[in-house]
C-alpha cells in the first residue's frame, strides 16, 4: 500500500496526471500511515469486482459481500491458529463518497507497527 496509495491514484485519474504515482514512488522522503477505523458495512465499497454484480439487486450484491468478510475472517483465524499467526494482508475501500468523522479513529499506524500488531506478511 505504501508504494501506490489509493488517494494518489484517485489523484492521478482526476488530474489526468499518471506521473504523480511515480514522484511518489521514488520519493525517498515519504511517510505512509495505516488508519484504522469504524465504518458502517454500508460505506464499504463492493467487495466483488465480479462483472455479473453490475445486474444484481443491492441486496444479493450485500449478501455476497458479507459472505466474503465471514470467509476471510475464518480464514485468518485458521491462519492464525493451525500455521503460525501470520496471515496475508487484506484490506477493503471506502466508497468515494464517503468521509470518516474523526471520532471514528481507533489508531495511526506506521507500516512496520501495523504489520507487527497485526502479523501480517508483507508480499
Amino acid at each position: 500500500m505504501n508504494e501506490n496509495p489509493e488517494f494518489l491514484y484517485s489523484l492521478a485519474q482526476l488530474l489526468k496526471d499518471g506521473k504523480i504515482k511515480y514522484d511518489w514512488i521514488n520519493d525517498d522522503n515519504k511517510k505512509c500511515y495505516i488508519i484504522k477505523f469504524e465504518a458502517p458495512h454500508s460505506n464499504i465499497k463492493n467487495f466483488c469486482h465480479r462483472n455479473y454484480t453490475e445486474n444484481l439487486e443491492e441486496i444479493e450484491i450485500d449478501l455476497m459481500n458479507r459472505k466474503w468478510i465471514v470467509e476471510k475472517s475464518l480464514s485468518i483465524l485458521n491462519d492464525g491458529i493451525f500455521h503460525g499467526g501470520y496471515t496475508n494482508e487484506i484490506h477493503c475501500e471506502l466508497k468515494p463518497s464517503v468521509s470518516v468523522p474523526i471520532s471514528n479513529i481507533i489508531k495511526i499506524y506506521t507500516p512496520n507497527e501495523y504489520l507487527k500488531e497485526y502479523k501480517v506478511n508483507k508480499e
